[in-house]
């Protein structure tokens, strides 16, 4: 096993068939919350014989420290696991035709095929605002494996992706009924302008939190139901067509007004803090010896009140920004 006799029965083989399975998880971005459980019941296909005895095994040889159900899936110390190329097929055939049952998970595998940076931006902001993105056992096992550079890159994978993501059934999901969605425009300009993932940058982050909700509810929505693989595979044409390219140019252009709104009340804003700062400047040196204190007493008054100014600014500008986001985009 593992360079030694590689006839040495069903019990190693199966060993070396789970392991193999495993690296995809161990190589995996999102295997935190995962555990032996859920991991031994998504491959019990790879062996012959009771999973559970495979993973006392990797126990016992000092693959790991636990493998109870509800113990977490913890960083194996190895896995040196070299599997013949008709081995490794029917393995791989096996998690493709299990993964294909959980239709979150295998369309992520065929977008982070296409567009990894897009899909891990989209993941990771889930997790690091710690909102679900997937919801059952089989989901999160999968979603970590098929996210991992191991399983990405493996040229029989790939082969299988390739296979699975020129398939007829990935019809048009009619994508123009989103149009009306302020989130749906804006992953349109995301994948446009490739605001994602780009040096570590992530623009899903920069989303405001009440938004970034309706954000990530809908996206998820569309890569269940096969709507984003289809975009990324019908972009050009998709953005192109009369419907699209008129909604996205209305956004576009309510985009603009809210940055024009948002500079105009930052110079206001600007503006009154540096009138408060000389008023109250000035107002104290009239306080000196031989100048004029009831100047200084007036000036005081008047920086005092615009003060006041400062949160009718702010709230003006949130009312006039939460008017012009409740304006729908009609296409």
């Amino acid at each position: 096993m593992n360079g030694g006799d590689r006839n040495a029965g069903r019990a190693d083989e199966d060993l070396d068939f789970f392991l193999y399975l495993c690296r995809f998880i161990h190589e995996g971005y999102y295997n935190i919350r995962i555990t032996w459980g859920e991991v031994r019941n998504l491959f019990s296909f790879a062996v012959k014989g009771n999973p559970h005895d495979v993973c006392t095994r990797m126990k016992t040889d000092g693959y790991t420290e636990s493998v109870e159900d509800s113990d977490p899936f913890m960083i194996l110390r190895r896995i040196d696991v070299h599997l013949s190329r008709e081995s490794e097929e029917r393995i791989i055939s096996g998690f493709f035709d299990r993964m294909r049952k959980v239709p979150l998970a295998h369309n992520v595998a065929m977008i982070s095929y296409l567009q990894k940076s897009l899909i891990m931006g989209i993941i990771g902001s889930f997790y690091d605002h710690e909102l679900d993105f997937a919801s059952t056992p089989d989901e999160r096992v999968l979603i970590s494996a098929v996210t991992s550079d191991y399983f990405i890159s493996n040229e029989i994978v790939s082969g299988y992706l390739e296979k699975d993501i020129s398939d007829d059934e990935y019809g048009n999901p009619d994508m123009e009924k989103y149009l009306e969605n302020p989130w749906f425009n804006e992953l349109i300009l995301i994948i446009k302008n490739g605001y994602y993932g780009n040096g570590g940058f992530n623009y899903i982050d920069t989303l405001e939190s009440s938004f970034r909700v309706e954000f990530t509810t809908g996206i998820l929505e569309i890569i269940r139901n096969g709507g984003l693989l289809w975009l990324i595979l019908n972009f050009r044409e998709f953005i192109k067509g009369e419907p699209a390219d008129r909604t996205i140019k209305k956004f576009v252009k309510k985009r603009r007004d809210e940055g024009k709104i948002n500079r105009l009340y930052d110079w206001m804003s600007i503006g009154n803090d540096f009138a408060v700062g000389i008023e109250f400047l000035v107002g104290s040196v009239e306080f000196f010896p031989s100048y004029n204190p009831t100047v200084g007493i007036y000036l005081f008054i008047i920086g005092s009140t615009q003060l006041l100014i400062r949160p009718v600014i702010s709230t003006s500008r949130k009312i006039h920004l939460h008017k012009l986001k409740k304006r729908r985009i009609k296409f």
